[in-house]
């Protein structure tokens, strides 16, 4: 009350809060052309880190969106509403779980979305045709050859020098980079969990096909361009 001055102003300040009178960061009036602009960004922008999402995903952006406009509570949830389901059904494409492909008698799904009872509410995955072309791209591309490849015997030495410089592989580890290596494929996909030794495995392909040349620093783990990480014991 001290910093308000008054009664008045309190109220004042209640009333503004609560019916989301608030400057504008969007457009004054909501229409069928934003509601449908929106909602392909929305899709666009969670597309940008990660290929499939689920409702929750948009409608946290939805939300997002909608700060700032002249909204009351109510409002906000049904433009909400509406811009998670503009980008659901005009922006991203549904991912059927196997068990979608059941056919469910009426009784037994829910009357809001039609969902089979025996489903996670909000489970279901989509995600675009953007993402879905991206990844088209990556399949083919893998299955070209033509690519850059090494001999064995170039593989072999590079594990050797890799074993000598502290980085020993286990025979899964090797495989992985004699076949990356020799295979000649334009693309290539190498996938483990995190702390797997990842980084660690694609050390002995550094330098594999480039002239080697002396480490670069004192007494440190370098990765030069003319060669895998070594060290040089000799130097201080």
């Amino acid at each position: 009350m001290d910093s308000l001055g008054s009664d008045d102003a309190l109220k004042s300040m209640v009333a503004e809060t609560l019916n989301g009178h608030r400057s504008l960061s969007g457009p004054t009036k909501v229409t069928a052309e934003w509601v449908n602009t929106t909602a392909l960004s929305m899709v666009k922008r969670v597309q940008e880190s990660r290929s499939t999402w689920q409702v929750w995903h948009l409608r946290a952006e939805a939300q997002r969106r909608v700060r700032g406009l002249p909204l009351s509570p109510t409002e906000v949830e049904h433009v909400v509403d509406h811009l998670t389901t503009e980008a659901l059904t005009a922006a991203s494409v549904k991912l059927a779980a196997p068990e979608e492909s059941m056919p469910v008698p009426d009784v037994q799904r829910r009357s809001r979305d039609g969902a089979s009872v025996y489903s996670v509410a909000g489970s279901t995955r989509y995600t675009s045709a953007a993402v879905l072309q991206a990844e088209e791209n990556l399949r083919v591309t893998a299955a070209q050859g033509g690519g850059r490849s090494v001999s064995f015997a170039d593989v072999d030495i590079a594990l050797l020098e890799s074993a000598a410089n502290g980085i020993e592989l286990n025979a899964g580890q090797v495989a992985l980079v004699r076949g990356m290596a020799t295979s000649g494929a334009l693309l290539q996909l190498a996938i483990a969990p995190a702390g797997s030794g990842k980084q660690q495995q694609c050390a002995p392909l550094l330098g594999l096909g480039k002239p080697r040349g002396p480490s670069i620093g004192p007494g440190t783990l370098s990765r030069s361009r003319s060669g895998p990480a070594r060290t040089d014991p000799d130097r201080d």
